[in-house]
């Protein structure tokens, strides 16, 4: 193999490592507080759909506090945050009448059939009314769900 050869597939593996990094985005931090009528969430997510059509994920702290890196722009937002021990409970009963055979002891669904603790709306880019611009640095942005 001839030395030319050689730097050639270097540099090209150098290069495909960088844009599958995402060499060159830049990126802000955002930081803050989410709360649902008035009281910090103690579990649950922030995502960002960033300018360049990318989804930002971070998770919120049992203060309420989340911090994420996303790109620069403008950026849509959403916030989930499941009853986790509610869903367990629900999905061990389920299993446990399901190997039982018994329909009787089927439990029922959770009212409106999700096991979120915040309305669903703030669970979709479409309906949560949610935003933020990041910019270079750090970007301070509480959310209040009400």
């Amino acid at each position: 193999m001839n030395r030319s050869y050689s730097i050639g597939r270097f540099a090209l593996f150098v290069f495909l490592c960088l844009v599958v990094s995402g060499c060159g985005k830049k990126l802000g931090e955002v930081t803050g507080t989410v709360s649902y009528k008035g009281k910090n969430l103690k579990n649950g997510s922030v995502l960002f759909s960033g300018s360049d059509g990318v989804e930002y994920t971070t998770n919120i702290d049992e203060s309420g506090q989340y911090t994420a890196k996303v790109i620069l722009g403008d950026a849509k937002v959403r916030v989930t945050c499941i009853d986790d021990s509610a869903m367990v409970n629900y999905t061990k009963a389920l299993s446990a009448a399901s190997r039982a055979k018994d329909t009787k002891k089927i439990p029922s669904p959770p009212r409106g059939g999700s096991f979120s603790l915040i309305p669903e709306k703030y669970n979709d880019y479409a309906t949560s009314g949610l935003s933020t611009t990041v910019k270079s640095g750090k970007n301070p942005y509480d959310i209040d769900l009400k």
